[in-house]
């Protein structure tokens, strides 16, 4: 997860529009990263793509459960206002109104309590600011693709299996107003939000 505080030198429009550009890589390899860290690969485009919205912003704090996860992005050459730190979404050590966009890419279906972790965000996003929120979905009907089927087959199981209209669905009713929403294809498809 990412939380951005804004400078000013760009406006939200440039800004949104970075984050997205970065957030959607971020979003298709985190779970690499999820998938690998017990044999210790952790993609570097995470940290590459961490790196870039920083230059756009006052400063940015990027956080993980993991603490291996941010001991490797901790290796790489950061931007002076990048910071890594271990965190548990569903209790952040923020203040109330901290940040003006919080990233939390491909999290939330492996959060036994979701709603705990959308909460707290809400409690640290300042009230005008952005919520981006790309997830992993399935298809209709429980359709598992290939790479899906492959992840269960190894013992790769998420807390929610989530359609495109139950996720969505799910922001909704824990208080979020998607502002903006776009399906990305790949090995498992993906969802790009962005709420208020």
């Amino acid at each position: 997860m990412s939380n951005v505080r804004s400078t000013g030198k760009k406006s939200s429009n440039t800004l949104v529009r970075d984050l997205v550009n970065v957030g959607i890589f971020a979003a298709l390899y985190i779970v690499l990263g999820f998938m690998s860290s017990s044999i210790g690969y952790i993609p570097a485009l995470i940290v590459f793509s961490t790196a870039s919205i920083a230059p756009a912003a006052k400063s940015v704090v990027a956080t993980d459960f993991a603490p291996k996860m941010i001991e490797t992005a901790l290796k790489a050459k950061n931007p002076d206002n990048l910071s890594f730190e271990v965190a548990d979404a569903t209790s952040l050590r923020f203040e109330d109104n901290s940040f003006d966009v919080v990233v939390i890419a491909n999290a939330l279906h492996i959060i036994p309590n979701p709603e705990k972790a959308l909460a707290e965000i809400r409690r640290v996003l300042k009230d005008d600011g952005l919520l981006i929120a790309p997830n992993f979905f399935f298809r209709e009907g429980g359709k598992k693709n290939l790479w899906q089927k492959f992840l269960s087959l190894v013992g790769i199981r998420f807390a929610h299996e989530w359609t495109e209209k139950e996720y969505k669905a799910f922001l909704e009713s824990n208080g979020w107003k998607i502002k903006m929403d776009r399906v990305i294809e790949g090995r498992i498809d993906l969802v790009y939000v962005e709420c208020a």
